[in-house]
């Protein structure tokens, strides 16, 4: 179980900014950096979806998310 007990917490775009005080377009930068995905989303109406603690893991390991909203 990662950080916040929040195990498998499954959220889609607009969630996952939300949780964490992300912009929309720094999850696109991310997931281009291979920030994991439950389900990529394919067109409209089939949403991406994102385990909170697998990216929250995946952000500490990569160093991303640590007060900052860009890839810098």
């Amino acid at each position: 179980m990662g950080k916040g007990g929040n195990r498998d917490l499954i959220l889609d775009r607009t969630q996952l900014c939300e949780a964490l005080q992300i912009t929309d377009s720094t999850v696109g930068l991310w997931e281009k950096k291979g920030m994991p995905a439950v389900r990529k989303g394919r067109g409209r109406g089939m949403k991406s979806l994102y385990n909170l603690d697998e990216v929250r893991d995946w952000c500490a390991k990569t160093g991303y998310g640590h007060g900052t909203q860009a890839l810098l």
